[in-house]
């Protein structure tokens, strides 16, 4: 469909089809700015790092990180793309690896090296490249409040333990909220877009 072309190739975009429509009904409504939610998720554990994490080696994390969480859900890279995929694996080992050297210093919990990852990865290379590219297809301007720099600070200057407690993911972030939110916001289990892959 429209969105599709929009993104110009081939994209794990789940989010894609109903983030277009959205940004689309936004426009249409006479609006040109609009504010998304992204960033807790990566920043506060929403994946669960932690726990999937807990017997990872701290000095291994990238390839821990990739052997793990490589978003390609049960499809084998090393059988889609024989030829190629131990040059593709070390290409992304390293550039994994640039990504988490200003940070080993900081840290020695595979968790919170895992979600610097994920800023510098998949928030910035998918999350807000989609987000991006369907608003602005439609004039649209989205803003990600939860992502702001002192937030970045403050989620990283803590006991990563906080961010997972009593099997809570975001626990931490959940809590700052609680009093100014309904706690059934609060409290609802986590959903994303239900659209077939």
């Amino acid at each position: 469909g429209d969105w599709s072309r929009m993104m110009g190739e081939p994209l794990d975009a789940t989010e894609a089809p109903m983030l277009h429509s959205l940004f689309r009904r936004i426009s249409d409504d006479g609006l040109r700015l609009a504010y998304c939610g992204s960033g807790p998720d990566e920043i506060f554990d929403g994946y669960s790092f932690g726990p999937r994490l807990a017997d990872t080696n701290f000095e291994t994390i990238s390839t821990g990180y990739l052997d793990r969480f490589s978003w390609t859900y049960d499809v084998s890279l090393a059988q889609l793309m024989p030829a190629h995929y131990a040059q593709a694996r070390s290409n992304a080992i390293a550039k994994t690896e640039a990504m988490l050297t200003p940070y080993r210093g900081l840290t020695q919990s595979p968790a919170q090296l895992a979600q610097f990852i994920n800023v510098h990865g998949r928030l910035q290379n998918y999350e807000f490249a989609e987000m991006d590219m369907t608003s602005a297809s439609h004039g649209v301007e989205a803003r990600s409040p939860l992502i702001a720099g002192p937030i970045i600070e403050a989620a990283f200057s803590f006991d990563p333990a906080l961010k997972r407690r009593n099997d809570i993911a975001k626990w931490i972030y959940k809590e700052s909220w609680r009093g100014i939110l309904p706690d059934s916001i609060i409290d609802r289990p986590k959903s994303g877009f239900e659209t077939p892959i």
